[in-house]
């Protein structure tokens, strides 16, 4: 073990991991996307389910269904790669909806305002290619 290797995390985000109602599996998958965001000075992480998977030892649907609640709590933030998966990053911490139910109920109601389509367009500065996903497709896939 070598201190010479280290993520640097800004404490409000480490606060607010630690005081978040999180499960065990949603904690894991945080801290591993703060290991490869911030342990590699990158805004987002360019990944896979199949990698943070066998990153965390979770199984692939798990690790869908984990980043499907993360998304609708709004801790993460994900889009669709044309070389990767997705990108993904860690959203900032007042962002964050902290009331499970809350963030279910936004989930429910942006759901019925855009039954018509499951896009949602989001500006990842920076990164070309990486302007409109489709949630369903991403959390089906992953």
């Amino acid at each position: 073990f070598s201190m010479r290797s280290f993520s640097a995390i800004q404490n409000s985000m480490l606060e607010k991991l630690y005081q978040t109602e999180l499960t065990k599996r949603e904690l894991k998958i945080c801290l591993c996307i703060a290991r490869y965001t911030y342990g590699f000075n990158q805004e987002y992480w360019h990944t896979s389910g199949k990698f943070i998977s066998k990153s965390t030892g979770i199984n692939t649907a798990d690790v869908s269904r984990t980043f499907k609640s993360l998304s609708d709590r709004k801790i993460i933030i994900t889009a669709k790669s044309k070389k990767f998966s997705f990108a993904v990053k860690l959203n900032s911490p007042d962002q964050w909806l902290d009331d499970i139910q809350n963030a279910k109920k936004e989930t429910r109601k942006k759901s019925s305002e855009n039954q018509s389509s499951n896009h949602v367009s989001i500006e990842l500065p920076g990164i070309k290619g990486y302007n409109e996903i489709d949630v369903s497709e991403f959390y089906e896939s992953a």
